[in-house]
């Protein structure tokens, strides 16, 4: 049973928004294109350096079309990964060299025509110190941007805190009544007069209690009692002493 679909449609089922792309009909597609713009048979001059036409000893067979070779991926892949490890074993022999220094029978032995070793020597010397500086910087960089996003840390909790106070007080205000709060703001205002008439009689009381003698300054009973009980004795003694 065969049926048509349009080329919007065929689009969106080769590639769609979300999901795997759809080779089958997207080979369909381009093909369609192909053959509606009339240059199925034109050719493409190729100058011979393309990847994809690289001959690999394992070969896949596409399912539609012409049988034509074409080049495992996951062959492809792993030459890509030996040369990544070839590059990556020469960078490291090189460092290897950067790192070691060279002896003086080495020296004399590679100074030769043009060669410098001794100056080449130098330089990978200023080259490491160079390296360990950008370390020690980036060291340094690191912490104090973790020390930035430790404060930032502390900083974002207290304004989490803040604004959770904020609401509360917020909610609070939002559950008074304006009235009752009236209310209150005279009955406030009420006691704050009670409370300064009772300020002032608390100052005329003490003023009160600093007039009152203190006990020194006081003549007690039995004191005058002795006082008048000598002046009478004296009295006496002047009567009987004149006659």
């Amino acid at each position: 049973m065969s049926f048509s679909l349009t080329y919007t449609e065929l689009v969106n089922v080769a590639i769609p928004q979300c999901g795997v792309v759809n080779f089958k009909a997207l080979h369909l597609l381009l093909q369609g294109i192909l053959d509606h713009i009339q240059i199925a048979e034109l050719k493409k001059v190729l100058s011979g350096d393309e990847d994809f036409l690289q001959a690999s000893p394992v070969m896949l067979i596409p399912r539609e079309g012409d049988a034509q070779p074409i080049i495992n991926p996951m062959k492809r892949l792993s030459n890509i990964f030996d040369h990544v490890v070839d590059r990556m074993e020469k960078i490291e022999v090189k460092l290897a060299e950067m790192q070691g220094i060279p002896t003086t029978a080495k020296l004399l032995e590679d100074s030769q025509g043009t060669k410098r070793p001794a100056e080449d020597m130098w330089n990978n010397i200023k080259i490491q110190k160079r390296i360990e500086g950008n370390e020690l910087a980036t060291e340094k960089f690191a912490k104090t941007l973790q020390d930035l996003l430790s404060d930032l840390h502390v900083t974002k909790s207290t304004v989490e805190t803040v604004k959770k106070d904020m609401d509360t007080v917020k909610f609070v205000f939002e559950k008074l009544n304006p009235q009752k709060m009236e209310l209150l703001c005279d009955d406030l205002k009420v006691q704050n007069r009670k409370l300064g008439a009772l300020q002032r009689e608390v100052v005329t009381l003490q003023n009160k209690v600093r007039a009152i003698p203190q006990p020194e300054e006081m003549v007690l009973w039995s004191s005058l009692h002795e006082a008048m009980f000598s002046l009478l004795t004296w009295e006496a003694l002047v009567c009987l002493v004149i006659r």
